[in-house]
């Protein structure tokens, strides 16, 4: 996911991806999800540059 992740967005890119595909959010949801993305982003990286794993437990 974290690779699939980097193919589609780079950070400048966050947030014209978010609004083709989210067009449909208020604008305070949008902030909370592009700033979601951009941090999920950042941890993938880092995931990806550490050969780490990343776990994901819940809904």
């Amino acid at each position: 996911m974290s690779n699939r992740l980097i193919e589609i967005l780079s950070e400048k890119e966050t947030s014209e991806y978010l609004k083709k595909e989210f067009n449909n959010i208020t604008y305070l949801e949008f902030a909370d999800l592009k700033d979601f993305v951009n941090e999920l982003y950042i941890i993938s990286k880092k995931a990806i540059n550490e050969e780490k794993n990343i776990v994901v437990v819940g809904d």
